[in-house]
């Protein structure tokens, strides 16, 4: 339903609504009509019964004033002849049990025989009802006759015993109303013919009202789907100044602006090609310049990697000579300190030799006492003759010892002086040799405080040259990072250009006002095979530039540290 209802054009949709809002209106009204017409026929033969009712009670009330009421065959007759009409399909009159009782029951048709009766009776109020028997259509109604003082010209107490106000009886009339009921049917169809009729004029008066005020927007749509197909020569002429005017002057501005647009965009397309000509151009320059730095940052890193790797063998040479210095300088230290020993100990012997020197010529100065004293022994063993001969004896021994002991002692002492002599010429050596050792501790100190200061210049221009390794690594990536940027630049450029005659193609759709045809989209500058191969061979060899820088780079000090070669 809903797309059935959705695929309609928008005039069926307006006038399918108003079309069914006025047949409900007609509908309804038609229905009020004929109810009411209805009920006024009916209420005219409702009239009638009860003309006829009346009639009746009159002619009865006239036969009661001539005395003849009792009279059965008489009452029986003047209800036959009340009776004899078309419409009249059933007259008899009821009595209430009051006459009942008064007069008798009467016939069995004057009793009371269904329930209308019964409520006539006991409520005083006329009764009607419609009756449909077998397609015939009547009307019944059933009139209370009431007892009265003055009931048109008669006392009705003078002859009932009765209450005023008393139900005396009623009079049952059943009228033929088939006729009425066909006049409301044909009435009922008459209706519906013009309800058809009108519903056909309607068609056709509300969809041409509904035209009219649609026709603009047909126009609007037709304006939009040329728009869409890219035609922009139409014209719309604005004729009318409600919504539909103002939605049409609207979509005639719409479209001399998308037209305006479209001709901006075609000239943007051919300046965004020109400008990514140029900027493509400017690219391939500095892509051949990135190359070039490339190389010479290359060059420059194989240069700085001999000379960090001469630094650093001056470096190590610098420290071992370091090494040996400092080595020198312990050992002529140490050879210094064992000179100082060995002049203390010369000295120490030369002492020695001067204290035996001296204790030799004590024992020299004793040998010769005791041959003095064995010389006196000898005179005084000479003077005692033969009891001194044995005192003789050891006297001549004491004195042989005493001339060897102080040959002996000459000899010891001729010898330690020589001695001493040596001891003295090699303490004075040992103390020369101890200050040119002196000397050479000193010079080799010096050396040593050089060597270090020469190994710190060295670890310096290590660290230079490590951090100018470094530089150039950090301009290596720059270069890189350049050379990326450089081919993120080429790329944009292109994707520049091709959206640029993707645009171009998007809008030569469009036919303009002066009728020409969008031109076929075709890109300004469109890149040549040459220049993609050129552009492919050049990325390459930068690729193997870095690559080389790299491999170069690779071997150079970093955060001051030395790898080993």
């Amino acid at each position: 339903m809903q797309d059935w209802w959705s695929k309609l054009s928008l005039k069926y949709k307006l006038q399918i609504p108003i079309q069914l809002l006025l047949l409900v209106i007609m509908v309804l009204a038609q229905r009020v009509i004929l109810d009411r017409f209805e009920e006024r026929v009916l209420e005219e033969s409702r009239q009638n019964a009860f003309v006829v009712a009346d009639g009746v009670i009159n002619g009865l009330n006239m036969l009661m004033i001539n005395g003849i009421i009792s009279d059965a065959e008489q009452r029986s007759l003047y209800m036959r002849k009340m009776s004899v009409s078309e419409k009249v399909l059933e007259l008899r009159i009821i009595r209430s049990k009051q006459v009942e009782e008064q007069f008798g029951k009467g016939l069995a048709s004057e009793q009371a025989l269904d329930e209308m009766d019964r409520l006539t009776m006991t409520s005083a109020q006329a009764q009607s009802k419609l009756h449909d028997q077998a397609g015939a259509e009547s009307l019944r109604i059933v009139e209370p006759f009431v007892a009265k003082r003055d009931f048109r010209g008669t006392n009705c107490l003078n002859c009932h015993a009765v209450p005023e106000d008393t139900v005396l009886g009623a009079v049952s009339v059943t009228m033929n109303v088939a006729d009425e009921f066909e006049v409301i049917r044909k009435v009922n169809a008459a209706f519906w013919g013009a309800l058809v009729i009108a519903q056909m004029f309607l068609y056709f008066v509300i969809g041409w009202l509904i035209g009219l005020v649609t026709r603009p927007l047909r126009e609007a749509v037709i304006l939009a789907d040329a728009v869409s197909k890219g035609d922009l020569t139409r014209y719309v002429e604005v004729k009318s100044g409600d919504e539909t005017g103002r939605l049409m002057q609207a979509m005639q501005d719409m479209n001399e602006s998308l037209s305006v647009i479209v001709k901006g965009v075609r000239g943007a397309t051919d300046k965004i090609n020109i400008a990514s000509h140029e900027i493509a151009q400017g690219n391939t320059d500095l892509s051949q310049r990135t190359e070039e730095q490339a190389s010479s940052l290359a060059e420059i890193a194989s240069n700085m990697g001999e000379l960090a790797s001469t630094v650093k063998q001056n470096a190590e040479n610098a420290k071992q000579a370091n090494n040996l210095a400092q080595g020198t300088v312990g050992i002529a230290e140490q050879s210094g300190g064992s000179v100082k020993e060995l002049v203390a100990t010369m000295t120490a012997i030369s002492e020695s030799s001067k204290k035996i020197e001296n204790i030799i010529g004590v024992i020299d100065g004793i040998a010769f006492q005791t041959n003095i004293l064995a010389l006196n022994a000898a005179v005084e063993a000479a003077r005692a003759g033969d009891q001194g001969r044995g005192f003789a004896v050891v006297a001549g021994e004491v004195r042989n010892l005493a001339q060897r002991s102080a040959t002996a002692a000459k000899e010891i002492k001729s010898l330690i002086g020589d001695s001493v002599d040596k001891v003295n010429i090699g303490s004075k050596q040992v103390s020369d040799a101890a200050e040119g050792i002196s000397d050479v501790v000193t010079s080799v100190q010096l050396v040593s405080s050089l060597m270090k200061d020469n190994a710190a210049a060295i670890a310096e221009q290590s660290a230079g040259i490590a951090q100018v390794s470094q530089a150039i690594t950090q301009m290596d990536e720059v270069t890189q990072q350049n050379a990326a940027l450089v081919d993120e630049a080429a790329a944009a450029a292109e994707s520049m250009r091709d959206q640029a005659n993707g645009l171009f193609k998007a809008v030569s759709v469009f036919k303009l006002v002066e009728g020409k045809e969008g031109m076929t989209a075709k890109p300004a500058f469109a890149p040549s095979a040459k220049t993609a191969l050129t552009a492919v061979s050049k990325g390459r060899r930068l690729n193997k530039v870095r690559n080389d820088g790299e491999k170069r780079l690779s071997g150079h000090p970093k955060d001051g540290e030395w790898k080993e070669f």
